[in-house]
């Protein structure tokens, strides 16, 4: 991804009143086979705002309230398909 298209994505958001919202990686979407080698630097592929479930301090997702707890950031991804567990 080039500065230029990162900069027109992240524009829209925003236009859109996402200024605020953090930037956070999905690591399990970047894998290069010279990682074992000392490869730490990888290339972005895609950037898209994602609402995900946050863990607490305990590994669970729900609140004492018994609702779900849920985060919005920008997500930078790579080019790897990450596993179904």
């Amino acid at each position: 991804m080039t500065i230029g298209k990162l900069h027109k994505i992240l524009s829209k958001l925003v236009e859109q009143g996402q200024a605020r919202k953090k930037i956070c990686i999905q690591t399990t979407t970047f894998h290069s086979p010279m990682a074992e080698d000392g490869a730490v630097i990888l290339e972005v592929f895609g950037a898209e705002l994602e609402s995900f479930p946050m863990l607490n301090e305990h590994g669970s997702t729900m609140l004492e309230s018994g609702c779900e707890s849920c985060h919005t950031a920008v997500v930078l991804k790579g080019d790897h398909e990450p596993q179904e567990e």
